[in-house]
């Protein structure tokens, strides 16, 4: 068997969240408010994606395992 330690990336989905809000900033800003909507659900999505990163990773250093990679 191979151990080996995978990474969690919370990072990605966190930018992706921080890039929703910033379109769904632009959309508002144009009045442009279905497409604000899209955005912001885009950005929850991402949010709850990176949260879900870091319960895992949390339960993983919790319980004395590595990390594992969540590709999402």
């Amino acid at each position: 068997m191979v151990n080996h330690t995978e990474i969690v990336d919370y990072a990605k989905p966190t930018i992706e969240a921080e890039k929703n809000l910033r379109l769904m900033h632009e959309a508002m800003l144009n009045k442009d408010y279905q497409v604000a909507q899209h955005y912001g659900v885009e950005a929850i999505v991402s949010t709850k994606i990176a949260l879900n990163s870091i319960k895992i990773a949390e339960e993983d250093a919790t319980h004395g395992k590595g990390t594992r990679v969540e590709l999402l």
